[in-house]
């Protein structure tokens, strides 16, 4: 999933609120997982900087392409269940 949504960011360089969500939705259901199991992962991604808010336009940005990379690179396993 982080792979999809990594690669969509990185084809269009930003993605605008409602095209994050399709792009989270479609790439969880891709890989079996819910609407909310999808937005968690989407919180994750955010609050550990993997992508950012482009405070100019307002849409959603790599924010450290390296993080992105280890993350894809050790796929879901890695992201801890939120309580």
């Amino acid at each position: 999933m982080i792979e999809k949504v990594g690669k969509a960011l990185r084809e269009k360089d930003i993605l605008f609120k409602q095209e994050l969500d399709e792009v989270v939705v479609n790439a969880g259901e891709s890989v079996g997982l819910d609407d909310f199991q999808s937005r968690e992962i989407l919180g994750y991604m955010l609050r550990e900087d993997i992508i950012d808010r482009d405070s100019l336009d307002g849409g959603y940005k790599v924010a450290i392409p390296m993080r992105i990379e280890y993350f894809i690179g050790n796929g879901i396993a890695s992201i801890p269940a939120q309580g």
